[in-house]
């Protein structure tokens, strides 16, 4: 069995959506032309040939009427095409999804707005046995020679139109009715499909109240099985962290730490809650390069060789690898630039690239004095833990050469807030 195309089956979606309409334009067409046609003809000729002895008006009146029964044809067979197509779409569905793994490619759209099918069904609906009522009396006018009946045609005529306009309000009415709250739940999946999970008003009484009900508890489960899986998301990349950091007993606690500080200068920066995230999420992995650096060059109490400092400044290159080999979803490839240049410095003699000041991105320029102010203020193999003071003070020597000016700035600033206020909380226990 061949395979059919993409193409192929969008047009087969298409052809069948239409399928209903085009019974319509069958009907009113060809169907009613066909027989009335022929069927007026002869009966003009017969009448002509004075085979038949009526009034040529019962033509019109003849004519008049198969339109009406015609229409209604149509009507029903609209509606019954609807369901008749409905397991032809869901096959054609099934066949979309299976050509593209499951995603739904299919160019849907409205081929007849509800609106549109409410207002012809419901003044056709209207209007028909009166219509049908009149023509049947008209005919009977003329076979009875009840004359007094053709006064009373503009009259007819008069009761048609007033009927006409009162189906048409109703309509409109029932149709503004209906028409909103689609409107309204229309907005509210384009808010979902848009990423905004916001619950609807529900004023409604109803069917329409349990559409409702359901749409409000499909986005609250939504909601809860996002937040799930966030906090997944964040335990792994904590328990990450704390695997990378327990390869070292001196490192133990740095990445949280540091994403910890990222946040702080991210916060006071303004980023959104969103880029806040990823932002901590990147500083608590910055260091997931090193999983390819040696223990014995890594853990090395002494002083390390150039090529053993080499191979260390390879950790940022490897990290950013680890993400990037592998078919990462847009939202974990964007933790990459916080792993790949958080040693980058503001002056661009720093690595893996040497670039400088605004050039290195973002979450590189953030988790650096982050990372740099853990690095002081924690022991290591080779040396002592700096006191904050003595860490702000290099921070501060360092800003537009090593660290982002701003950046290193604002961490400046919320240290020395931390530092004062602990001092104080210190005098007020003595």
């Amino acid at each position: 069995m061949d395979i059919p195309s993409i193409e192929l089956v969008n047009r087969a979606y298409s052809t069948a959506q239409v399928y209903p309409i085009k019974a319509v334009y069958r009907l009113l067409s060809a169907h009613f032309l066909g027989i009335s046609v022929p069927g007026i003809s002869l009966t003009a000729l017969f009448i002509y040939l004075n085979l038949l002895t009526i009034p040529y008006s019962y033509l019109l009146l003849a004519l008049l009427g198969a339109l009406l029964i015609t229409s209604m044809h149509a009507l029903i067979e609209y509606f019954l095409s609807l369901n008749a197509i409905k397991p032809v779409i869901n096959h054609i569905t099934v066949t979309s999804n299976r050509l593209n793994s499951h995603t739904n490619t299919l160019k849907t759209g409205i081929f007849l707005r509800m609106r549109t099918k409410i207002l012809i069904s419901f003044i056709f609906l209207t209007i028909f046995p009166v219509m049908l009522s009149g023509i049947v009396l008209l005919a009977k006018s003329y076979e009875t020679n009840f004359s007094f009946l053709k006064d009373f045609i503009w009259t007819a005529v008069f009761f048609v139109i007033i009927l006409l306009l009162i189906a048409l309000g109703g309509a409109l009415l029932l149709t503004s009715n209906l028409q909103e709250p689609i409107e309204e739940l229309k907005t509210g999946m384009l808010a979902v499909k848009n990423g905004k999970l916001a619950t609807i008003e529900n004023p409604y009484s109803d069917e329409f109240s349990h559409l409702f009900s359901g749409f409000n508890h499909m986005v609250d489960a939504i909601k809860e099985h996002d937040q799930k899986n966030e906090d997944l998301l964040n335990n792994i990349f904590t328990m990450l962290a704390a695997t990378l950091d327990a390869r070292d007993p001196y490192t133990a606690g740095h990445s949280i730490r540091v994403a910890k500080y990222a946040g702080l200068i991210g916060a006071k920066a303004g980023l959104a809650p969103a880029q806040l995230d990823q932002l901590r999420k990147s500083a608590l992995v910055h260091d997931i390069g090193k999983i390819g650096i040696k223990d014995a060059i890594l853990l090395k109490t002494g002083k390390l060789t150039d090529h053993e400092f080499n191979q260390i400044k390879q950790h940022p290159v490897i990290g950013a690898g680890i993400f990037e080999q592998y078919n990462m979803t847009n939202e974990l490839l964007s933790l990459v630039p916080g792993i790949k240049y958080h040693h980058e410095r503001f002056d661009g003699k720093g690595y893996p690239e040497g670039l400088a000041g605004e050039n290195i991105p973002l979450f590189g320029r953030i988790i650096a004095v982050a990372d740099a102010y853990d690095a002081m203020t924690s022991d290591r193999t080779y040396r002592n833990s700096m006191s904050p003071q003595e860490a702000i003070s290099i921070l501060r020597d360092g800003k537009g050469t090593q660290w982002d000016p701003e950046f290193a700035q604002l961490f400046i600033d919320l240290q020395e807030k931390e530092l004062e206020r602990l001092n104080q909380n210190s005098q007020i226990a003595w």
